[in-house]
């Protein structure tokens, strides 16, 4: 009995080791795959909050540190057709000026024109095109080309569409009623002597007073010379992350193919080597092999978020990006991460640095889905006239804000509406336009 009984506590003892020891073990991989899983994660979370000009970069960081990584991407092949906006990114000089062609009355052509014109508007709002060349490419007279571009130039921000700096201030102040009397006739007939600075031979010639010059040049340094970046910001490209259009009744959201990167293991190194590989060879090629898989792992379910959120944002928003609504309807990101089941700090990270193209324009994501929560008033009209009212009694009435620049405020506060409808609103409120609110 005592010889059973000691067998029988050797066993107990051996069975009891085991089972710590596969405890120990079974905690240790425990751990071990939840620390794989939370690196995992932190690559996803940073990768979704990239856009497609940092995600380019960011792979191109990784490519260094894992040569075995390969970045396929349309990204440089398609830099020609990426949308400028300035920093400023509440406004879009070309979305702004495709929107006043599609307020006037104009004809199918005349629009027409007017678009392939507004394609040859630089960033700071100047016109470049050979008058032959362009008439010859559309099929138009010298006539018909002048009176496009005679409409382009009486489009806000003022002094944008003209084809030189002399242009470009006789038309801000041609629009002015308070310009200073003469001022015009000095830029059409005498801007060479005020470049350099013959004030005398200007006060013979004018037949004013010094103190009249004065008023002239002083007014002058008021005006824009950059009409189309009117806070002298410099303007860099943005890639939108999705495309949503329309056609013959149909509409389609699909992801910028521009910003889509594909990766792929490059084995071409490795194949190359001697079979006799040795141990940390072996695992250095293993580790590149995971790095590469685990990228392309986020990069799916960054494309997948992305897909997700602008679907339901298409969804609400719809009407506003067809064109047919004037304002964004209430849509908030806890909303938006209610119906997807997700975080809505997954929300802001997928929305943050985003853009959609439609076919009215380039809108930033957060433009669509406010970070405001329940103490978000409804956007209506009445609020937006009242916000409209405030924000142009406020403004230095020395330098009157433009409808863009209204649209900017109104939507860093959190209503995002058209510039369309801010002119609307500021018409129906009988406010003049920003030129003729200013006073010197």
């Amino acid at each position: 009995m005592a010889i059973k009984c000691k067998r029988f506590h050797i066993d107990f003892i051996r069975i009891e080791e085991v089972v710590n020891m596969a405890q120990r073990l079974e905690v240790s991989q425990t751990q071990r795959q939840t620390l794989k899983l939370t690196q995992s994660m932190q690559q996803s979370l940073l990768i979704l909050q990239k856009n497609a000009v940092e995600l380019d970069e960011y792979l191109k960081e990784q490519c260094d540190i894992n040569p075995l990584l390969e970045v396929r991407s349309n990204f440089e092949k398609n830099e020609a057709d990426f949308s400028r906006i300035s920093n400023n990114t509440h406004f879009d000089l070309y979305t702004s000026l495709n929107e006043q062609i599609a307020d006037r009355k104009l004809t199918a052509r005349q629009q027409k024109i007017l678009k392939k014109l507004v394609c040859n508007v630089d960033s700071n709002g100047y016109l470049h095109i050979d008058h032959g060349a362009f008439c010859s490419e559309n099929e138009l007279s010298t006539e018909e080309l002048c009176r496009s571009i005679s409409i382009l130039q009486t489009m806000e921000p003022l002094g944008v569409g003209a084809e030189s700096i002399r242009q470009c201030l006789l038309i801000q102040a041609d629009a002015d009623r308070k310009a200073p009397v003469k001022t015009s006739v000095l830029i059409k007939e005498h801007y060479h002597q005020f470049l350099n600075q013959d004030w005398s031979r200007l006060k013979i010639e004018l037949s004013i007073s010094q103190p009249e010059l004065n008023t002239i040049i002083n007014y002058l340094a008021t005006l824009s010379l950059r009409p189309g970046n009117p806070d002298g910001e410099q303007v860099r490209q943005i890639v939108p992350d999705l495309i949503f259009s329309t056609f013959a009744g149909h509409s389609e959201l699909r992801i910028n193919v521009a910003g889509d990167f594909q990766l792929a293991f490059d084995d071409s190194s490795v194949k190359g080597m001697n079979e006799q590989i040795d141990q940390a060879t072996l695992a250095y090629i293993s580790r590149g092999k995971r790095d590469v898989r685990e990228l392309q792992d986020a990069l799916v379910q960054r494309r997948e978020t992305l897909l997700s959120l602008g679907e339901q944002i298409v969804k609400r928003q719809f009407d506003y990006l067809c064109g047919k609504q004037d304002y964004v309807d209430r849509f908030t990101m806890t909303e938006l991460a209610n119906k997807l089941h997700i975080d809505v700090s997954t929300v802001s990270r997928g929305l943050a640095g985003k853009y959609i193209r439609t076919d009215h324009g380039i809108i930033a994501l957060t433009n669509l889905c406010s970070g405001r929560t329940a103490e978000l008033n409804e956007v209506t009209l009445g609020h937006v006239e009242q916000l409209v009212r405030q924000i142009v009694d406020d403004e230095d009435k020395h330098h009157p804000l433009s409808d863009a620049k209204i649209q900017a405020r109104l939507a860093a506060e959190g209503n995002a509406v058209s510039r369309r409808l801010v002119t609307k609103i500021r018409s129906k409120l009988g406010i003049k336009s920003s030129t003729r609110r200013k006073t010197t």
